[in-house]
Formats: C-alpha cells, sequence, structure tokens
C-alpha cells in the first residue's frame, strides 16, 4: 500500500516545530496521507494561533508534551483535508474517547510520536473506513511480556514463519490492531479488545495482513468481518493503515 503512493505538492508555512512536511496521494482511491518530522524543542504554544488551529481547553490545561502531540496531529490533519477538498472544514475537534471527528463525509486518522506525525484522510464515496498507527519496534524482552496481551501464539507463528522476528512481529500486531482499531471505531463507537480481531493471513509480497473479527461481535456491530491492514517497517519504526 505505501509504495504506491505518488508524492504531491503541498503549501504549507514553516517553523520550528514542524521540520519537514511530506505528502501522497493514491489516486485510485482518492486518499491522501500527510506525514511530518518533527523537533520537539521547537513546540510553542503561539503555533496554534498562527496555524489556525483550536486548541481545546483539554489540551491547554496539559503538559507541554500533550499539547505538542495534539498539534503536530492537526497540524497533519489540516494540510490533509486541504489536499482532499480545499472546501472542506480543516478543524477536527476531539469527540468520544478522545477520537478525531472528521468532516460529514469524510474518514480519517492520525497517528503520531515525539518525532512523527501523520495522517490520512479520504472521501467515504471511496473508502468507508481507514486506520493509521506507527510504533518504535519493540525491546525483545518487552514483547515477550506483553505478546499475550496483543496476540496469540498463532498469530505469532503466521509472522515468524514469515522470517519476521519475535520483537518485530509482535510490534507488527500491536501496530495492525492499533490502525484496524481507529478504522472501525467511528462505526462501532466503543472500545474493544485485541482478542476480538484475529490474524487470518499474511501476504508478505504485497505487506498485507488479514484480520478476521469475531462473529458476535461483527453481529453486534453490524461490520464487516474481514479487514486488511498493509504494513512497511525499517530497523526502528512499523507503520500500518488498515483500508476497506
Amino acid at each position: 500500500m505505501f509504495e504506491l503512493l505518488e508524492p504531491c505538492a503541498i503549501n504549507h508555512t514553516e517553523n520550528a516545530f514542524i521540520t519537514k512536511i511530506t505528502a501522497n496521494t493514491l489516486s485510485e482511491q482518492a486518499l491522501f496521507l500527510v506525514d511530518c518530522t518533527l523537533n520537539p524543542e521547537g513546540y510553542r504554544f503561539n503555533i496554534f494561533s498562527e496555524e489556525g488551529i483550536c486548541c481545546p481547553e483539554s489540551v491547554s490545561v496539559s503538559v507541554a508534551k500533550r499539547q505538542a502531540e495534539f498539534l503536530s496531529g492537526r497540524y497533519a490533519a489540516k494540510y490533509a483535508l486541504k489536499l482532499l477538498d480545499m472546501n472542506t472544514p480543516t478543524t477536527v475537534p476531539i469527540g468520544d474517547h478522545r477520537a478525531p471527528v472528521w468532516p460529514t463525509g469524510i474518514c480519517g486518522a492520525i497517528t503520531h510520536n515525539s518525532k512523527r506525525a501523520i495522517c490520512v484522510v479520504a472521501k467515504r464515496s471511496h473508502i468507508s473506513h481507514v486506520g493509521i498507527d506507527i510504533e518504535g519496534i519493540l525491546p525483545l524482552n518487552t514483547a515477550i511480556e506483553i505478546g499475550s496481551q496483543i496476540h496469540t501464539d498463532e498469530e505469532r507463528a503466521k509472522l515468524v514463519e514469515c522470517s519476521i522476528d519475535r520483537a518485530l512481529a509482535t510490534t507488527l500486531l500491536f501496530s495492525a490492531k492499533e490502525s484496524l482499531f481507529k478504522a472501525i471505531y467511528p462505526q462501532v463507537k466503543c472500545y474493544f479488545g485485541f482478542e476480538c480481531a484475529q490474524l487470518i493471513h499474511v501476504d508478505l509480497p504485497a505487506k498485507c495482513l488479514t484480520f478476521g473479527l469475531e462473529r458476535a461481535f461483527t453481529r453486534q456491530y453490524n461490520v464487516d468481518r474481514h479487514y486488511q491492514v498493509y504494513f512497511e517497517y525499517d530497523d526502528n519504526l512499523v507503520k500500518t493503515m488498515a483500508v476497506k
């Protein structure tokens, strides 16, 4: 999925906090992805007003780290929405469980860490669900300690059989299920555990994981049973994106 994205031009205001911004589109599905590189030391609260980004009260009274995370995600969202449709509002408020509230007719997702912020958006007429996540690869001892909370032994084995080591396998499954949660949450509007999604197929050449949701869950919330999550990774970072 990520390899198919084509670069597109973007006009933005440079500042000491957002040191680099790139934009890509998957034209077949009218999906836009904006990726920001961050310098945490360059964060200033004034960037909210300079960029016309509303800072909710719950964020404004929080620590600077939380403010910077929120700003970076909404900054990426602002420019992704501009690329999608110049007439679309670019404000993305906080909804229930701190989930982004997207403009009518738009689906989207945001992910960030201390050095990156990524937003992906699409028109619902083209894509019904989208979720994205980035994760630093877990240390092996941490992966072993928390792995059972994320996946079954069978799920991990499917990735290990593809020559993916244990630490990367656990990180990849965590990130993929996070992306899947973000994609489905706007429809189900409730939290659900990692055990609700089971890895059933790995397509390593296509960098695609197929998950099946529990039948009882799909009946209760009227969602599809199977979802695909695309992935890529390097020595330090895993990126995943669920698209339906």
